[in-house]
């Protein structure tokens, strides 16, 4: 993963419009406690982000493309 730099305004436009979808309108001060702890990254094509038991300890949320969950050993 490559973080990246989009012009700002375009970054929280595209976050408030993702986070309403998955928890409904948020509160300004909430936005704005969520906002500095975000890194915006680029995934290329293939590219694994997290493998299978891995304990995970992030939430990504896809503004721009698809992401494709497969088994180890899986068809």
């Amino acid at each position: 993963m490559e973080a990246i730099t989009i012009h700002p305004d375009y970054q929280q436009s595209m976050l408030r419009d993702g986070l309403s979808h998955l928890l409904g309108d948020l509160d300004g001060s909430v936005f704005d406690a969520i906002l500095p702890r975000l890194e915006w990254v680029k995934v290329d094509g293939g590219e694994v982000i997290f493998e299978e038991g891995a304990i995970g300890d992030e939430l990504f949320i896809v503004v721009s493309g698809r992401l494709r969950a497969s088994v180890r050993g899986g068809h």
